[in-house]
């Protein structure tokens, strides 16, 4: 009962079905929450279809068969301790852990714990025309993947998240078997059946922290990838029908970087204020020193959002640097800033706020900007200055 009444009015989950064997509970939970789908049996709750998450608060000698026939289902389970009751459990849980899809989640006084294992078998076949030849693959790939995270408070308003994970990802059927022209990003791709699966070992820590009414965020994060795959354009820039060649390519990388926020909202002539600066910044290398391609620049970003009964003011500054860290054969792109303002108001009509008339402008400040992740930044830049207006109906 008071587990449910948590649950239920968390943002994070909707409850749709409980189980429980005591008939009170289960005569107090059909009179007070009839919408529910009501069990007696876990069985027949793990069986259900429509259940992804399933929380279990059973009898510790339950824990670990009831885990065990989840994971059978792929349900994402967060389970109260003990998760399992002897060694000999833990080692077919273990075992079982290896063939599961989903997230396992416990706590540890006042710490919460995530783990996630996945096992991946995966064939790829396909066929290659190369000068009139024709070959045929059939490529087996099994990879092996597994997370886990500890959040707990440090003390009043400190929180942290420490993260790691090794995941491995086996190179998809275009990065293996591609051999043609790709018009979206104007080059005539090439793939390679000789990659291999990449390998990435991460490790990231958030700490969050809340003073008043203001809210500090801080993420940082190291990705250290081995066998990174990625689309090399040729060196000479030889071209095929126009487009330049771009081979699928592997190499050992490196990724860093962080999230800085400040939040806080307040009162403001009798309505709401919601204000947001953030930056982020990421760097990645190959492991021989060079930079990798493409990569994302820093960017600075202002949020002001009002809001007053039916009307709202949205107002957004993104202030993105320039890249000059780029690679072999690799333009670097301008900085530029852009301004977004949206204002909506509310009607009502048949209901209530059944009628939004939005007036908008997007690159207010008309910048010349060019997203550097694109691989098409030269050609195609991101859209000029914006002006609408929009209006949405809900019958």
């Amino acid at each position: 009962k008071h587990y449910f009444e948590f649950l239920k009015n968390k943002d994070f989950c909707k409850v749709k079905a409980i189980c429980d064997f005591d008939i009170k509970k289960i005569r107090y939970l059909k009179k007070n929450f009839g919408h529910l789908k009501i069990y007696k049996r876990a069985e027949d709750l793990i069986n259900d279809n429509e259940i992804n998450t399933i929380s279990i608060c059973s009898y510790d000698h339950f824990h670990y068969d009831q885990m065990s026939k989840c994971f059978k289902k792929n349900k994402n389970v967060f389970c109260e301790k003990p998760l399992c009751y002897n060694y000999q459990e833990f080692l077919k849980l273990s075992k079982s852990l290896l063939k599961f899809k989903g997230f396992l989640g416990t706590n540890f006084n006042d710490l919460h714990m995530d783990l996630g294992i996945r096992y991946d078998q995966i064939n790829v076949k396909g066929t290659l025309l190369n000068n009139s030849v024709v070959t045929n693959h059939d490529l087996d790939f099994d990879n092996l993947s597994f997370s886990a995270s500890l959040n707990g408070s440090l003390r009043n308003n400190f929180e942290a998240t420490l993260g790691v994970s090794n995941v491995e990802r086996a190179p998809s059927s275009v990065e293996l078997l591609m051999n043609g022209k790709h018009m979206a990003i104007q080059r005539h791709e090439v793939g390679s059946v000789s990659l291999d699966s990449e390998e990435a070992t991460n490790i990231d820590l958030e700490l969050s922290y809340k003073l008043n009414d203001i809210k500090f965020n801080l993420l940082y994060f190291q990705n250290d990838i081995d066998n990174y795959i990625y689309l090399l354009d040729d060196a000479n820039g030889t071209k095929i029908d126009g487009v330049v060649i771009a081979r699928h390519s592997q190499k050992d990388a490196e990724f860093d970087g962080y999230e800085f926020s400040i939040s806080s909202d307040f009162d403001l002539y009798d309505g709401n204020l919601a204000v947001m600066i953030g930056t982020d910044s990421v760097d990645g290398k190959f492991t021989d020193g060079t930079n990798i391609p493409r990569i994302t620049p820093s960017r600075n970003i202002y949020s002001f959002v009002y809001t007053q009964d039916d009307v709202s003011v949205d107002l957004s500054l993104k202030e993105v640097k320039s890249q000059n860290d780029t690679a072999a054969g690799e333009e670097g792109t301008a900085g530029f800033e852009l301004l977004d303002l949206m204002v909506s108001k509310s009607y009502s009509i048949y209901s209530d706020d059944d009628l939004t008339l939005s007036l908008f402008g997007t690159n207010l400040f008309n910048e010349i900007a060019r997203n550097h992740a694109s691989y098409v930044k030269n050609e195609v830049p991101l859209a000029g200055r914006n002006l609408g207006l929009r209006f949405n109906l809900s019958l």
